[in-house]
Order: C-alpha cells, then structure tokens, then sequence
C-alpha cells in the first residue's frame, strides 16, 4: 500500500497507546498506517544475511467500528532460533543506514541485558527464543526502517496495562 506524498514527510512525534498491548505487528500496521512504505521496509529487511525468506502482508482492518492497518510477517513454520550475538552480526553485516542498524539493534541489546539478568548470563550468551525467530527480527528491525522513513519521529506512549495469569513459552508457564 504505497504512501502518499504527503505522508512521507517527516512525522515530529507518535503517541502511542498501549493500553491493548502492542505487538511487532501492530506497530508496523501503524508505522504504515503514518506512511512507510511496506514493500520498502520488507526490501531492507530482507538485506540481513542468514534470516529466512518471509512477507510482510498488510492490509485495512475494521474492530469494533475502528479503523486501522494489520500488519502480519509470514514465513517458514520450522525457523531458526538465535542468540544476541547472531542477531547484531546480521543487523551490522545488512545493507541498512546506520541509523537504521543503531535503532534496529537497541532493542535486542535491552533484551539481552534483561534475559542475561534472568538466566545469569552475560547477555552476550543469551539464546533467544520467540524473539530469535524470523517473525520477530522483521518486526523489530521493520520497525526501525519504518521509523527511519517517517524522519525517526519522537515516540511517546501512554501507561502500559500490565496483565494478570500466566504464559506458556518456551521456559514453561510463567506468571505475567
């Protein structure tokens, strides 16, 4: 879904409110909501050495009398699993700006340093699981091209809803 011309300028600041959650997939829905590119973010993306074929599929949404962009990553049921290290090397080696690989790796290296803090590792140790996955890369690397298109814009949010019961993963069933 190609962006205007006018909603390619450059976007002064995005408040978010997450008080539903915010997964990979709905921030790309709004980062192309706001005008990046889809088909541009999946080119880029697609530059890190080593990350399986996948497709970024988007499309209008109506929940609830709202309307809005779902985004969804598609690719290989049976993908590779990696650890912090791999990740930042095909963020480093990718064709990506500089600023788009700096934006791009931040979030892994916070989940690093918070893994490695759980499991009593350093974080350069840390073997990802759902977040080493495909689907999971091309969101947060997806979102740093996205950012990248619409000027790198100041991101607010709202206070984040935290949930109750439990999640089952791959460390077992933990509370939320």
């Amino acid at each position: 879904m190609p962006a205007s011309k006018k909603s390619r300028e450059a976007i002064g600041s995005i408040v978010l409110d997450p008080s539903a959650g915010l997964s990979g997939d709905m921030m790309l829905g709004v980062l192309f909501a706001l005008g990046a590119d889809r088909r541009e973010v999946a080119r880029r993306v697609a530059t890190l050495p080593g990350l399986e074929k996948f497709r970024i599929v988007a499309g209008r949404v109506k929940r609830r009398g709202v309307v809005a962009i779902r985004a969804r990553v598609e690719c290989p049921k049976k993908a590779k699993h990696r650890d912090l290290k791999a990740i930042l090397s095909m963020i480093r080696r990718s064709k990506l700006s500089r600023a788009a690989k700096i934006a791009a790796s931040m979030p892994f290296k916070t989940l690093g340093e918070a893994e490695g803090k759980v499991h009593g590792v350093p974080s350069e140790r840390v073997h990802f699981h759902e977040v080493g996955a495909v689907d999971s890369i091309v969101d947060i690397v997806g979102t740093a091209v996205a950012l990248e298109m619409l000027g790198f814009p100041r991101l607010y949010h709202r206070a984040c809803v935290l949930g109750s019961g439990t999640i089952t993963f791959s460390h077992g069933t933990l509370p939320l």
